[in-house]
């Protein structure tokens, strides 16, 4: 019987000027509001300005609350940590997808992004 094999290798390349990743994420849930903490890190000989979102989905009616986003400064060879809040007043009650986006800036602006990050929350009603 013939069969057929496949390998994948996954490179990660950096934008050359923007030599930056998401190197953690953490997301809690505090009354009603969801703190996305980003750690940026930033592998450059100089610094690097860029655009954090955190965004989030009901995954059962997909509501989005209001996306987060901050404008940082990640001085070369440095890492970063920001929080972000998303209000989840009015929310339904269930799992959401979390996501912590680092882009070049807003798409709005022509900004693009550059990585991301994921994580699963269920909150109560």
């Amino acid at each position: 019987m013939p069969s057929l094999s496949e390998e994948l290798e996954t490179l990660w390349v950096y934008h050359p000027d923007y030599p930056i990743d998401i190197t953690g994420m953490a997301v809690s849930q505090e009354g009603e509001r969801v703190l996305v903490t980003l750690n940026v890190t930033n592998y450059g000989g100089e610094e690097v300005t860029a655009t954090l979102t955190a965004s989030a989905k009901h995954l059962a009616t997909y509501f989005m609350p209001r996306s987060e986003e901050a404008v940082v400064t990640i001085p070369a060879g440095r890492s970063i940590e920001v929080t972000l809040e998303l209000s989840l007043m009015d929310a339904p009650a269930g799992d959401y997808l979390v996501q912590g986006i680092l882009s070049t800036g807003p798409p709005r602006y022509g900004g693009f992004p550059l990585t991301y990050r994921e994580a699963a929350i269920t909150l109560g009603g």
